[in-house]
């Protein structure tokens, strides 16, 4: 490896000129022995704070992050570190080393709370705790700057933060997957990581999208709104991602909901999930070097035409039943409700709502027994009260929902007429209409003209909203782009005074 240049005012750690070999041992099948350049040795806290380095990571993060007491703590143990108090030793940080269009570049691969702790003191986030005493020193609630400007033996402790050395391990010429393994298999190997925290560090346009869309301020939907509780816990705003709470538990539950709803969708959602590693094996191979999900998530409109349709049935659910949108409510009711959709062209969502809940109430009400002498899909198992299947994502689970809803569950559909006027069909309306505008009554030319149902077809078929040339009007472009599905009589009102 070339010197490394000095990136900033501050000296490259003497750790990345004197390197090393240092072998990765093996951690799964998939990775075999990666011998890469590692140089492990001191880096001080102000090298990491100049440096190009990326400490923010998403791929590297678990959701929960550490509260302000947590960080005090540690900084507890910094300064009495430094001032020879306690003989404390952070745990070792790993980065990755990285060129960028030829610019060197560094990514904090484990140890981000961490060193984000320290460079935020560093960088006067947040004051140390309250009653913290070196010596006869009074340290309590002071922020960096403080101990810097009163001097003296303040800022000797300032001084030492900055010179603080942090062991730390660098490793050049990693990909991003063998980096992704590294972090899950070797770094945390000791942590409970369950299986959506391990995706997360997939690198990829899927996992990206996953974790934007179901978590990150500014970029998630709004199905995933979050509600502040007074003991300072969030919950969902509209539905479950556990059993019998909406509280999130920073286990990235959001995300796991997600990719077992887009796991369903891209591969057949009545095939169900027969385990999770399945859906670690979707991650991993959409988003190889080569997969089709390595630089974007190409599928998000479908994902999002579900998460839209989660929305609505949410928004239209009783209170009563609230508790019975959770993971695999929801996602049942998403499912079926688009099947319905893509049969019918759309469905009346409350009166869809309105009747699953009936049936489920019927089909669970053990007086009834409406489940007596049937079976589950696999043919074996005696089926159960309505409720009681919902336990599992599998497709035995769902399949079982399935038979129950499509052959008891009556129409909610509303057949749409899904064809356009011809091109004659729009001529045939103008000159009909005197070449004017049929609602403002304006001169209209052919170019600027096109087809309106004066009954929209979102009405649906049964109520008149069909392509056919008594329910055709001709009028603008831009009339009928701000008429947009309203009522005819409605938007003729709305327009009298440009008529």
């Amino acid at each position: 490896m070339a010197a490394i240049a000095p990136t900033s005012k501050i000296e490259t750690p003497e750790v990345l000129m004197n390197r090393w070999f240092y072998e990765i041992k093996k951690t799964l099948d998939r990775v075999e022995q990666i011998k890469k350049d590692s140089y492990i040795g001191p880096v001080k806290v102000e090298w990491l704070d100049y440096a190009p380095i990326d400490t923010q990571a998403r791929e590297y993060q678990r959701e929960k992050v550490a509260d302000l007491k947590w960080k005090q703590s540690l900084m507890v143990s910094v300064i009495e570190k430094v001032t020879g108090i306690d003989i404390t030793i952070l745990n070792m940080i790993h980065i990755r080393i990285k060129y960028i269009n030829g610019k060197l570049t560094f990514e904090l691969i484990d140890g981000q709370q961490r060193i984000t702790t320290i460079l935020d003191f560093k960088n006067n986030i947040y004051p140390l705790g309250d009653n913290f005493f070196v010596g006869d020193l009074d340290l309590s609630g002071l922020f960096f700057k403080d101990l810097q400007s009163k001097g003296g033996e303040y800022k000797e402790i300032a001084d030492q933060i900055l010179g603080f050395e942090i062991t730390t391990a660098f490793y050049e010429g990693l990909s991003d997957q063998e980096t992704s393994d590294y972090f899950v298999y070797k770094l945390n190997n000791v942590l409970d990581m369950n299986y959506q925290e391990k995706r997360n560090a997939i690198l990829g346009g899927l996992s990206r999208w996953i974790r934007n869309t179901s978590r990150i301020e500014g970029e998630k939907h709004d199905i995933f709104t979050t509600i502040q509780e007074d003991d300072g816990d969030k919950r969902l705003k509209y539905f479950r991602v556990g059993k019998r709470t909406s509280k999130i538990s920073q286990r990235m539950d959001r995300d796991l909901w997600l990719a077992n709803l887009t796991y369903l969708a891209m591969n057949g959602w009545r095939n169900g999930i027969s385990s999770q590693q399945k859906v670690t094996d979707f991650y991993t191979k959409t988003q190889t070097a080569e997969g089709k999900y390595k630089q974007t998530f190409t599928d998000e409109k479908i994902i999002k035409t579900l998460l839209n349709l989660g929305l609505d049935i949410c928004k239209s659910t009783p209170d009563m039943f609230k508790s019975k949108l959770n993971s695999m409510g929801l996602t049942m009711m998403i499912f079926y409700a688009r099947e319905l959709q893509k049969s019918y062209g759309k469905i009346n969502i409350d009166l869809f709502v309105t009747e699953w809940f009936k049936l489920a109430t019927d089909w669970s009400n053990t007086k009834k027994a409406l489940y007596k002498d049937l079976f589950e899909a696999n043919g074996t198992t005696p089926m159960k009260p309505f409720w009681n299947n919902f336990n599992g994502i599998n497709s035995n689970a769902i399949n079982t929902i399935y038979n129950v809803v499509s052959q008891n569950l009556p129409n909610v559909g509303i057949k749409i007429d899904t064809r356009d006027f011809t091109a004659k069909q729009i001529d045939d309306a103008l000159i009909a209409q005197g070449g004017v505008d049929a609602v403002t009554g304006r001169t209209l030319k052919r170019e600027d003209a096109v087809g309106d149902h004066i009954i929209p077809r979102s009405e649906g078929i049964e109520n008149g909203g069909v392509t056919e040339p008594h329910n055709l009007q001709a009028i603008s472009r831009y009339n009928n782009s701000t008429k947009s599905n309203m009522n005819d009589k409605a938007f003729r009102n709305q327009m009298k005074s440009v008529a």
